[in-house]
């Protein structure tokens, strides 16, 4: 079998596709790398924030205070608000969308009331406060989690989660590229089907692992010397335009501070990777199963077409549940132990949730029982498909010769 995996490893590595795709990938993760500098030089503006006067008095008003509704302070800004009786009157406000209108609405209304309380005597402003105050009790304490370390994970493992995309119907395309050139009987003439079909299986994982490791290792190179250059600052403050990253980090290393990487995490960490890769194994298995029925490269890609979907939908789906009620109960908690869709449920709640060792195990063992179960029940139907493919050349062959 060792033969077989190093024999498929060569056909994938050597060969100009996989050089050009390498290239490109490298090519892709130095420009993740320098976004900030394409955007720069392209023209490109993050949101940020929308420019707004006040007229007169926009030097009075807090800078800072208008940032946290979404806008900045200009005198000239195309965008102005003016002061009539009982309230306020925006300018050229066509440029608004719902979301803007919302939040200068809200601005608005909490400059106001600040301006009256001001103006009022200090005991108004205290008797208002003791209105609106209200003790709230909650039963069990928050647990205090570093600020964006969740969403960061979570949107590196979407990345992982789109790249692995891109080897799940890997192993299927070999075989029915395998099948079509007649490869694949030079092959079994040499091994018998039981081989074959794990080599297949075991190299895409080795495949995926190895890619994956290369990716990691650009990445690493490309921002050491990112931080060379300018220790990130440049990249970060883009990116926290985009709501990426907080405002605060402006250095790789903050970023590390950040995101607090203790064993504990690191855990979490390890558990959301093991149910990406089992849900994208046993999606493996079963469509290098299904390859045994297909005769050629467009009955494949018609099959894949609905696979892809159906990720792409289970993917959507799993964001519109990520909050933590939704995880906690119901359908989120349900389908974090369901085979293929755990992959994408169960590190949202490792991420979210604070899980108890039974529903980690629970989940994982029908994650590991599936992907045996299909490992050994795949393998009678694979050598089942190629041996039916093997009386079916044998007939086509004497027929010919009839």
């Amino acid at each position: 079998m060792t033969e077989l995996i190093l024999f498929g490893l060569k056909r994938r590595f050597l060969n100009k596709t996989f050089l050009i795709s390498q290239l490109l990938l490298i090519f892709l993760l130095a420009s993740l790398m320098n976004a900030d500098k394409i955007a720069l030089y392209f023209g490109f503006t993050p949101p940020g924030h929308l420019p707004l006067s006040l007229m007169e008095k926009a030097s009075e008003v807090d800078e800072a205070f208008a940032n946290a509704y979404g806008f900045t302070l200009q005198e000239k800004a195309t965008l102005s608000v003016v002061k009539i009786v009982g309230g306020y009157e925006v300018l050229n406000s066509a440029q608004l969308d719902g979301i803007h209108r919302l939040q200068l609405q809200a601005y608005l209304t909490t400059l106001s009331k600040n301006e009256f309380l001001a103006l009022r005597n200090p005991s108004v402003a205290e008797l208002i406060q003791e209105y609106e105050s209200v003790e709230i009790r909650f039963d069990t304490p928050m647990e205090i989690r570093a600020v964006g370390k969740e969403s960061f994970v979570f949107m590196i493992l979407t990345a992982v989660y789109f790249m692995v995309l891109n080897f799940a119907a890997m192993t299927s395309n070999e075989v029915v590229s395998e099948k079509s050139a007649n490869v694949l009987d030079m092959v079994l003439s040499a091994a018998d089907a039981k081989s074959h079909y794990r080599a297949k299986l075991f190299g895409g994982w080795l495949t995926m692992i190895l890619q994956g490791c290369f990716a990691l290792g650009t990445l690493g190179v490309f921002a050491m010397l990112r931080n060379q250059s300018d220790l990130g600052k440049g990249l970060l403050v883009w990116a926290s335009q985009f709501g990426l990253v907080d405002r605060e980090v402006t250095s790789f290393r903050a970023l590390f501070e950040m995101l607090d990487l203790d064993f504990s995490f690191g855990m979490t960490i390890a558990l959301c990777v093991f149910f990406l890769l089992c849900g994208m194994a046993i999606l493996q298995i079963i469509m290098t199963v299904i390859a045994t029925k297909l005769k050629s490269a467009e009955e494949a890609s018609i099959l894949q077409g609905p696979v892809y979907i159906f990720l792409l939908i289970l993917y959507y789906v799993a964001l519109s549940q990520n909050t933590i009620p939704r995880l906690s109960q119901g359908f989120g908690k349900i389908a974090s132990y369901v085979p293929i869709s755990s992959m994408l449920f169960m590190p949202m709640r490792l991420l979210s949730l604070k899980l108890g060792a039974g529903e980690i195990l629970l989940s994982g063992c029908v994650a590991i029982t599936s992907l045996l179960t299909l490992l050994f029940a795949g393998q009678r139907i694979y050598e089942k498909g190629l041996r039916h493919e093997k009386i079916f050349k044998k007939c086509i062959v004497k027929n010919r010769a009839k």
